[in-house]
């Protein structure tokens, strides 16, 4: 039986890794992708998802979502991603068109069209919010939301990514990230706790050692000056990705979380004890040889 799933994301090195990774298995169809600013701006975003979706010849339509987030400036992880989001290796498109529909809309309409539909965001949230703004029972819309982000101190890797207490995504808009966490009944969020493991991360060997094929080319080019500064690529929205096609390699605990907007500007709080609380599926842990065998076969495609 296909599985359906809806990709919010911000293009990026390791989101085009995710859209590579999950587009390698057939019980799962990619309904459409909806970018938001975060890595880079929307523009490039956008465009990054367009290059992906065109070099794997996906039938995925690509919709522009917001271009900053709902209340603060953009801050960009340039330094990690490259000017371009994708390591500056000029990947170019040519026959990819893209949607006049807003990001947020058509994931909305996307739920309404498509029952037991899986949203999977691997950026900052603020298309999500957005969506639920619009339309208050969109939450209710879908069979469940994966989110990479977050960092809860639940296991000892669960500290912040670009402050010592905010993951780059929650940080990026804590506010759209406060209304997600504070609306959606099945949401599960994978974290730094379980990202921040070096055992998941993939070495430049693992990669150099993968068959030739289509999607491991356009890995070795994104990741190449990625690895080249950080020695390793570690493969935050993969693991998330992951979720949804082997939910049971991961340790899970139910939560309630606030999510920080003042001094502590994107901080992901486990909360169990005040009134308002909604609880959220945190992971704390992954079967690290599962995963990394699943990425690096499929990569082999």
């Amino acid at each position: 039986m296909v599985k359906r799933v809806f990709l919010d994301m911000d293009p990026g090195i390791d989101d085009a890794a995710a859209i590579m990774m999950l587009s390698a298995f057939t019980e799962w169809e990619i309904m459409g992708i909806s970018t938001v600013s975060g890595n880079v701006e929307v523009e490039k975003t956008t465009a990054n998802a367009m290059k992906i979706v065109e070099a794997l010849e996906l039938n995925v339509e690509v919709f522009k979502g917001a271009s900053r987030p709902l209340v603060k400036r953009a801050h960009h992880a340039y330094r990690v991603h490259g000017k371009d989001g994708l390591g500056d290796i000029d990947l170019e498109f040519h026959t990819k068109s893209l949607s006049n529909k807003y990001g947020p809309i058509a994931m909305i309409e996307s739920a309404k069209e498509n029952k037991d539909l899986w949203l999977l965001a691997t950026g900052p949230l603020t298309n999500v919010s957005i969506a639920t703004i619009l339309e208050p029972d969109f939450p209710k819309m879908l069979k469940g939301l994966v989110v990479m982000g977050g960092a809860f101190n639940l296991s000892k890797y669960g500290v912040g990514n670009i402050t010592r207490f905010a993951e780059f995504n929650m940080w990026f808009d804590p506010e759209a990230a406060k209304i997600v966490s504070r609306s959606f009944d099945n949401v599960t969020f994978i974290g730094l706790d379980v990202t921040a493991n070096p055992k998941v991360w993939i070495s430049k060997n693992e990669i150099d050692n993968l068959k030739e094929a289509k999607r491991s080319s356009i890995l070795r080019s994104i990741v190449k000056k990625y690895i080249k500064s950080y020695g390793s690529f570690v493969p935050h929205d993969p693991i998330a990705a992951y979720y949804l096609i082997n939910p049971e390699s991961f340790q899970i605990e139910e939560h309630c979380i606030k999510v920080k907007t003042g001094r502590f500007r994107g901080m992901t709080a486990v909360d169990n004890y005040s009134e308002d609380c909604k609880k959220s599926r945190i992971a704390t842990d992954v079967n690290t040889d599962m995963f990394k065998n699943t990425f690096l076969k499929s990569m082999e495609f």
